[in-house]
């Protein structure tokens, strides 16, 4: 079972006044579609807002892509999920420079497409130097913890399991230290931890964190099916290790439903999914169902491309500054 990597850690949002009351109903429209999975009419959506919001503060501009630039993420399109974010950023270095905690936000986003496209390496280079460049990451502060979450997820993508917990752990640390710390963020935070746990073969110490995490997305006010799907998945990986295996089975058709249903049969994120639910009905001795799975997956994997986001996004982009 994977890390589920990309998610809306950090909220970003803006109070958008009467004026641009057009543009708020595009977007609140876009996050509506997208949250219920309808993809392709979510970023017809968050291409209109993207339009209408060319002439708008910089915050506002930068609210706008940033929206955009998940729904392409979504979508598998990595590449253009990058260059939006790129846009998102260079627009808020030259107009809102002052707006620290925002910048290094977007450039975390940034590093974590790279996280998202298997290229590790290249994620915690640029998240390390990102933490480099914050005065003292031991105070709590949404872009600190957002930036553990994701080197938590680019340890355990290399097998660093014991460097993960801890990244993870600050993490939470640091966002149950917040006053006013996003219930999703904390959300994907325990979700990491029981997975990094389950995959240090502790699946009775995961256990406890899985079951927080998914109750958190159950009650979020906006639904995050991507993220509950990752949480069904990873229940199901804990209970089969435990041996449970009506609750395993019940919680890898929640996942697979959820995935299927959001991405669509042929996501490259469904065939991960599918990849961690043959790794589940391998655990319980069912081989021939955990094949047919595999071979699902990996033909969804093998008819998309994979990315290269360094021919998209500058270097100079994922830079603290």
């Amino acid at each position: 079972m994977s890390l589920g990597k990309v998610c809306p850690f950090v909220a970003l949002a803006v109070a958008l006044s009467a004026q641009t009351k057009p543009i708020a109903d595009e977007l609140r429209r876009g996050q509506m579609l997208q949250g219920e999975g309808r993809l392709v009419e979510a970023e017809e959506s968050m291409r209109a807002a993207v339009r209408d919001s060319e002439a708008e503060p910089a915050e506002i501009r930068v609210t706008v892509l940033s929206n955009m630039a998940s729904v392409e993420a979504d979508l598998g399109r990595l590449d253009e999920a990058a260059r939006i974010y790129n846009r998102a950023l260079r627009v808020l270095k030259k107009y809102s420079p002052e707006n620290v905690n925002r910048i290094r936000t977007l450039e975390i986003q940034i590093a974590e497409m790279y996280l998202e496209a298997n290229q590790e390496s290249e994620a915690e280079k640029r998240i390390k130097n990102i933490i480099s460049t914050i005065p003292d990451p031991t105070v709590p502060e949404s872009s600190t913890a957002y930036a553990l979450d994701v080197l938590a997820c680019a340890y355990s993508s290399r097998k660093d399991l014991p460097a993960a917990e801890s990244a993870e752990r600050q993490s939470l640390s640091l966002l149950n230290a917040l006053p006013d710390a996003d219930p999703g963020s904390i959300a994907v935070g325990t979700l990491h931890l029981s997975v990094i746990l389950n995959k240090r073969n502790r699946p009775e110490d995961a256990l406890p964190h899985a079951d927080h995490a998914l109750n958190l997305f159950k009650t979020l006010p906006s639904p995050q099916i991507p993220m509950q799907a990752s949480a069904e998945i990873n229940l199901a990986s804990i209970y089969s290790r435990l041996g449970r295996r009506e609750d395993a089975r019940e919680k890898l058709s929640a996942a697979l439903t959820a995935a299927t249903q959001f991405y669509g049969a042929d996501h490259p994120k469904t065939a991960l999914i599918l990849l961690a639910g043959a790794a589940v009905l391998r655990a319980l001795s069912e081989k021939h169902e955990a094949r047919d799975l595999q071979h699902r997956a990996e033909r969804i994997l093998t008819s998309n491309r994979r990315w290269n986001l360094d021919s998209t996004v500058s270097i100079d982009a994922l830079l603290g500054r």
